[in-house]
């Protein structure tokens, strides 16, 4: 930074009114400021909501203030980073500014001057909201004829603000984004209503007894004169503005993986291609489709969010290496290091990005943003659609087998191996346990696939003998099922529920949601001990351990409706005479079941006890095994 510039604070009328526009480059984040704390805050409040809080302080002060000739003392709003753009040969005097760390403030304080408008139209006269937007447009706009904005998001945050500058009716659109890119909703947008609720609260509450065109002048000075700022200019030659932007944001609101990866990303086009080469990267359609607000949503476990689980998986299937998507410099890095490596092999950085989202079409199909199969119409990806976050580990494998040069068939066989395999591991060991070896053995079955070492090479590789690593057969689930706590599955038993219905009946799709919904129940109750009709069950010489083993293995568990679960609660299975209150036995709850699984038990047996448990538990176990075959044929 220049050693020389001479740093002053002026507020947000004399900033905002000078021949600068304040443009936000495409490597910086989104627009992230919101209502609410997240992560590790101490407060409650998100920097928007704080912001509305040191806003209504100073408008107070306008408020209030007997003498207007006595100034309101400023708050201090922090620094703005910026570097200039300007071209000498420009024939417009307007001075293009990257803003290099700021953006979030600069954009806040523009949403908020927006918000004050739409509310101006209702609280006074026609006439008074035509001269405070008058008077904002200097704030808003470069320009006398309001077709440029004074702040300019070059991401795809220009969308959201320019419908918010639509209250201008002769403002003219610049740019718009992709119609595919577009998300329902933004950041920009939950400002903006923000800003209106507090704004006619603060009115209409707190001072009702207030003429509105007076709170309005007062939001208005607290917005434009209530706020100061520094701007500190970098120097062109001399400070990287990307790396700048980096550093500083380490302080602020965190950087998650995907902005240092796009920093680094666009930082290196401007390299490459000369200036414009971020924008060049950026509007391309292989990145643009990295910038959909899916990717910020929780990926079904609360470590990380989608971006961050795809990253780190794609670079385990490109890279063969461990990689914990949940330790963000662990992945920046290693994405550094793929990237100087293709950079080595004379890989172009449109070639890169490419390379990067080229199971983008897989992710989003097994987390349901997409409908187009990468595998064609009909074929399942089984648990690996239906809890993507559980599975993740072994998203590398199914990345790779998605995109291997050969027909979709042989493909398919590989993913149905694949799921046999992992739901086999999980009813041998338990999930957790089945999960021990994964990280070591999906990059060498990623490094060893191709299209001519495919299903053989993948079966090889599942049979391994080391601990952890083997291929229960047929013998071994029927025996692991006859003490395996199926309870503790959860989803994963939902869903074995779900498709043994569907092998027994020939389930619709209608059908498998209405499971995957259910509850499981015990037929026996955990509470058996406390029911002496249950107890009368059991053999003389009863283990008390061995007993509560067996209420959780899938011989005693059935998917069930709310209603029938709860009424029938922990009744006796059967018997001779009526309950003492007169409700019916647990079999005939059972027998009212709109699934034939459930209905199956009470239609069998007419006892239940820990020898037919043990009967159940065998069928069932059967039926897995051709569920769960442990060849694919």
């Amino acid at each position: 930074m220049n050693a020389k510039t001479e740093i002053v604070r002026k507020s947000v009328r004399k900033w905002l009114s000078a021949n600068r526009q304040w443009c936000i480059p495409v490597y910086q984040r989104r627009y992230a400021w919101g209502d609410t704390a997240g992560g590790n805050s101490r407060t409650e409040y998100g920097p928007t909501r704080m912001f509305w809080e040191d806003l209504k302080r100073q408008a107070d002060k306008y408020r209030s203030r007997k003498d207007e000739s006595v100034p309101v003392k400023p708050h201090y709003f922090g620094a703005v980073l910026v570097e200039s753009q300007h071209n000498p040969q420009a024939v417009t005097d307007i001075v293009p500014y990257d803003v290099v760390d700021g953006q979030q403030r600069l954009t806040t304080i523009s949403i908020a001057m927006l918000a004050l408008i739409d509310v101006a139209h209702a609280k006074i006269s026609t006439g008074d909201t035509e001269e405070l937007m008058e008077t904002l447009a200097k704030y808003l706009f470069v320009d006398d004829e309001k077709t440029e904005p004074r702040l300019k998001p070059r991401n795809l945050d220009i969308e959201h603000y320019e419908n918010l500058l639509e209250v201008y009716p002769d403002y003219q659109r610049s740019e718009n984004v992709d119609s595919d890119t577009k998300p329902a909703d933004s950041k920009i947008g939950g400002a903006h209503k923000l800003f209106k609720d507090m704004f006619r609260k603060w009115m209409d509450e707190d001072n009702h007894d207030v003429h509105a065109e007076k709170l309005v002048e007062s939001l208005r000075d607290a917005l434009l004169d209530g706020f100061e700022f520094v701007v500190i200019p970098l120097q062109k030659d001399v400070d990287n503005a990307q790396l700048v932007f980096e550093a500083m944001n380490k302080a602020a609101l965190p950087l998650t993986t995907f902005d240092l990866i796009r920093n680094n990303v666009l930082y290196r086009a401007n390299q490459a291609y000369g200036a414009g080469g971020d924008q060049r990267i950026f509007k391309s359609k292989n990145w643009r489709q990295f910038e959909l607000d899916f990717w910020n949503d929780n990926a079904g476990t609360r470590r990380y969010t989608h971006i961050e689980q795809y990253v780190a998986r794609m670079l385990i299937a490109k890279r063969h290496k461990p990689l914990d998507p949940g330790h963000l410099n662990q992945v920046v890095s290693a994405y550094r290091d793929y990237a100087d490596g293709l950079q080595r092999a004379g890989v172009r950085i449109e070639r890169e990005v490419e390379r990067i989202s080229e199971y983008v079409p897989t992710y989003k199909y097994l987390v349901g943003k997409t409908n187009e199969n990468p595998l064609g119409e009909g074929f399942e990806f089984g648990y690996f659609k239906s809890d993507v976050g559980s599975v993740g580990v072994l998203l590398p494998v199914i990345f790779i087998i998605t995109n291997l040069t050969i027909d979709n068939a042989a493909k398919q066989r590989m993913i149905l191996l694949l799921e046999s395999w992992y739901v086999r591991r999980c009813l041998a060991y338990g999930i957790t346990a089945a999960g021990r070896g994964y990280n070591n053995l999906v990059p060498t079955i990623c490094k060893n696939l191709n299209a001519e070492k495919n299903y053989a090479s993948l079966s090889g590789m599942l049979r391994q003998s080391e601990d952890y690593r083997n291929f229960p057969g047929d013998g071994d689930i029927a025996a692991r099922l006859q003490k395996f706590n199926f309870y503790e599955l959860k989803k994963m038993a939902r869903y074995i529920f779900e498709r043994i219905v569907r092998h027994k009946t020939s389930a619709t799709q209608n059908l498998r949601r209405d499971i995957l919904g259910l509850q499981i129940d015990h037929i026996m109750p955990q509470s058996w001990a406390e029911s002496a009709e249950w107890a009368s069950v059991l053999p003389s010489d009863y283990d008390e351990t061995s007993v509560k083993e067996k209420i959780n293995t899938i011989g005693n568990l059935t998917p069930m409706e709310q209603g029938l679960n709860a009424g029938k609660g922990n009744r006796a299975y059967a018997g001779n005479e009526p309950d003492p209150d007169k409700k019916i036995y647990a079999r005939n709850w059972l027998l009212k079941s709109d699934l034939s699984l459930t209905r199956e038990v009470a239609e069998t047996y007419e006892q239940w006890n820990l020898e037919t448990i043990d009967a159940r538990t065998k069928e069932l176990a059967k039926i897995i095994c051709e569920i769960w075959p442990y060849d694919i044929d």
